[in-house]
């Protein structure tokens, strides 16, 4: 019986799709920005200021971190659970601390309403968000106007 080579993943081709459009969205506007949904339409995503808060938080300016989003903690702690879950899986504990501490965060991914419920309080606040700061609120709920959209509108 034959091997077949299934060649690269299938999602490969889409992330680099996805790559190609921020190197010419960035070459288009000379600004470089992330969020794929952003640059599009100009609207911030549920996630924009993430990054920022991230940054924010590793030079120790916890508050300009809140500003920016203040569910960083929580989507830190749910790729924690996540990456021990993986840990947990695939390598051979002995030491009974740590057995108990991955199983913890096994236990917590296999939850049917873990990633539900961290995703829909991110949702809510993102419309509380939209509702009360946007187009004019502080970065990042503002309309990005080099967006694709922003840069259509401009032109009508």
């Amino acid at each position: 019986m034959q091997k077949q080579d299934k060649g690269l993943p299938d999602i490969v081709p889409a992330i680099l799709i996805i790559i190609s459009g921020m190197v010419l969205y960035a070459f288009l506007t000379g600004k470089f920005q992330l969020c794929v949904f952003r640059n599009v339409t100009g609207l911030p995503c549920p996630g924009c200021g993430l990054t920022r808060a991230f940054l924010s938080l590793i030079k120790g300016r916890w508050s300009d971190s809140l500003r920016f989003h203040p569910f960083l903690l929580p989507v830190l702690f749910t790729l924690f659970t996540a990456f021990a879950t993986y840990l947990a899986k695939n390598i051979k504990l002995k030491n009974i601390i740590l057995l108990k501490f991955f199983s913890f965060f096994e236990r917590l991914n296999s939850s049917k309403y873990f990633y539900t419920v961290i995703f829909t309080v991110i949702f809510l606040f993102y419309l509380y968000r939209m509702f009360s700061a946007f187009p004019d609120g502080p970065e990042p709920m503002t309309f990005e106007k080099a967006s694709l959209a922003g840069i259509i509108l401009s032109k009508l």
